[in-house]
């Protein structure tokens, strides 16, 4: 799990990103931030999957890749949204496809 001072309020987002990203299993989306360290948030909606057990596995999949690299993301607001495709990869592979994802 992501230290608390890590963690994005996904409520209180802007409305517009300053960018977004996509690939096929995810979507990211950065904000502005007037803070001096990253922060991660992650939205896992029902449409991912209905079982709670499924969306908190990826949850904690994405918070654990934010964890490890949290020192490697620049300064800014992360909310990252997996889509129902995503259901299928192991942790590396999460790893791996948001790797690609966020540092191009």
């Amino acid at each position: 799990m992501v230290a608390k001072l890590h963690r994005f309020l996904v409520q209180s987002a802007p409305k517009k990103p300053r960018a977004s990203f996509s690939s096929q299993f995810f979507s990211v989306k950065v904000f502005s931030s007037t803070l001096l360290y990253p922060r991660f948030g992650v939205v896992v909606g029902k449409s991912f999957a209905k079982k709670a057990v499924a969306r908190n596995k990826m949850k904690r999949s994405i918070y654990s890749f934010c964890r490890r690299e949290t020192p490697r993301f620049p300064i800014a607001d992360f909310l990252i949204i997996p889509r129902a495709s995503a259901i299928t990869l192991t942790n590396r592979e999460v790893d791996a496809e948001l790797m690609k994802l966020i540092f191009r």
